[in-house]
Order: structure tokens, then C-alpha cells, then sequence
């Protein structure tokens, strides 16, 4: 949904993308321009073609990074994985006892800033701070794709739901909004901010909330924290909405007269464990 959304909103915008490409080579034309020769594959992986794409007056090649992990480390037994990223467990342990590794080296997936700080400080609180089982929740972080229009994730994306919980045991939730600083554009130019709410078990606890549009990436902070503390659907339900904003599509996505359907609990009443989450 988010890459779908922000995708349509860069083609308002005229970006052209192409998928499913692989860049063979760049050259510079008499007149200055640049050239990128390439394979076009479809979506199936059947059929290849070759394209030239012209007129370019620069090139950014955005490949991702790799950890500066050779030269030394194949003095020790820590383990990598092919790419040189040094393996950890939850805990940030190494395959050698004592020793550990955090931020963006590790195979954790998350090569953000505060991801590292927060891992080094329960890593911290554990060795040193007397809380053996501090630990940080690798699937419960929220983070922000700083594009135009923004995009905003915290949690399990329904893929990864269905895969770790059964498809029987999620439900999704998907709703639009167009902000008001579109207001004055015709209804087929206006860019719409996308939800997407992802639930597991008969309680609903939400596990994943997905945003792309604008706005994404100052709300999704807030709903990190639901999403940490185990919110139910019924308690996004149960808050009153603040319109006009995108934000709200979150917290009006019940069906109208369903919400006593719904598991609700008196405010400061001790919250079980989520059934499918235990």
C-alpha cells in the first residue's frame, strides 16, 4: 500500500519510475547529456528487453551501504553473513561470548541513529543497570521514509503478519484522506494519504500501522506508542477524532454500531496479554 500510494503521487508529480530494471551501462553524449543502457524484465521474470533511456543531466546511484567490518575482524570467530554484517542475536550478543555488537554492523536490519542508541542503552541497562531482560523490541520500531510525500511504518506489515500469525488470525484496515492544503485542486489532481492498520487475534491488538501521505511522518510517532503498549482496535475506536486531519482515519475505521462488538476495557483496568501475541 505505501509504495503503491507514494508511487501514484510521484507520477502526479511527473517522476517516471522503472521497475523490474537492471542498468548496464552510462555514457556521456556529444552534448553533454548522459545516457543509461538497460534491461526492462517483466514482472514475471519471462521476458527481457533492452532500452536506452537519454537526456539526463546527471546521475545519482543510490545502491545502499556496507559495514566496514574487513580487515580485522577475520582475526576473531564472530560470525557474518555474506554481506558482512556481523550476526546478533536479540540481545546484541555475538557468536563469541562477551562480546557484542550494535548499530548499523549488525544484521538487524535497522541502519537508523536512534535504533542504535536505544539498543546501546538497554545493552547498557543489562550489563550494568541490574536489567537482565532489557531488551529491544526490533519489530516495534517505528521509522519515517523522508520522501515527498512522506512514509511512515511502525510495526508488522501484513505480509509479515500473516506469516507469523496465520491468515485467519489478522485483519486489515485500509482508509484515504485528502489533506486540506489540496483542498483548492481539482479532485483528480489531489494526492490522497493512505492508512493501513493491521490487526491479530479476537482482542484486535494492533500490531503494524502503515501511512504514506502527507503528514505521515509526524503522526506515526504517536501511534509507535500505541502500538508499543499493545493497543486494541477498539481503543482506536474509543478515542474521539480531531478533524479536519489524516490522522483521524485512524482512529474512525469501525464500522458504524460494531464498536460494542468489540473487546473494550474501563479506563485503568489491567490489560491481558493479546491471545495470538502470548
Amino acid at each position: 500500500m505505501d509504495h503503491k500510494n507514494y508511487i501514484n503521487c510521484k507520477y502526479r508529480s511527473g517522476v517516471q519510475f522503472v521497475p523490474h530494471s537492471g542498468v548496464q551501462s552510462i555514457r556521456k553524449e556529444p552534448d553533454g547529456t548522459l545516457t543509461i543502457e538497460a534491461t526492462l524484465t517483466t514482472e514475471d521474470g519471462h521476458s527481457t528487453t533492452h532500452h536506452a533511456f537519454r537526456g539526463f543531466d546527471a546521475i545519482v546511484m543510490a545502491v545502499g551501504r556496507t559495514p566496514r567490518t574487513s580487515g580485522f575482524m577475520e582475526h576473531t570467530t564472530i560470525i557474518r553473513n555474506e554481506k558482512g554484517f556481523i550476526e546478533v542475536d536479540g540481545q546484541e550478543n555475538t557468536s563469541v561470548p562477551g562480546v557484542y555488537a550494535i548499530g548499523d554492523a549488525t544484521n538487524t536490519g535497522w541502519e537508523l541513529t536512534p535504533v542504535a542508541i536505544a539498543a546501546g542503552r538497554r545493552l547498557a541497562d543489562r550489563l550494568f543497570g541490574g536489567e537482565p531482560d532489557a531488551c529491544l523490541h526490533y519489530h516495534q520500531i517505528p521509522t519515517v521514509v523522508f520522501s515527498h510525500p512522506p512514509i511512515g511504518t511502525v510495526g508488522y506489515t501484513e505480509p509479515d503478519a500473516v506469516a507469523k500469525f496465520g491468515p485467519s488470525n489478522v485483519k486489515v484496515y485500509t482508509s484515504s484522506f485528502v489533506n486540506l492544503f489540496y483542498s483548492m485542486l481539482a479532485p483528480e489532481n489531489k494526492p490522497k494519504t493512505a492508512m493501513k492498520l493491521i490487526c491479530v487475534g479476537k482482542e484486535e491488538t494492533v500490531v503494524g500501522m502503515h501511512v504514506a501521505g502527507m503528514g505521515a511522518d509526524e503522526m506515526i510517532q504517536g501511534f509507535g506508542v500505541a502500538v508499543k503498549m499493545g493497543a486494541y482496535k477498539s481503543d482506536l475506536d474509543n478515542i474521539v477524532a480531531i478533524h479536519p486531519t489524516a490522522s483521524e482515519e485512524f482512529v474512525t475505521m469501525a464500522p458504524w454500531g460494531k464498536i460494542q462488538d468489540r473487546i473494550t476495557l474501563p479506563f485503568g483496568t489491567a490489560r491481558p496479554p493479546p491471545t495470538m501475541l502470548e
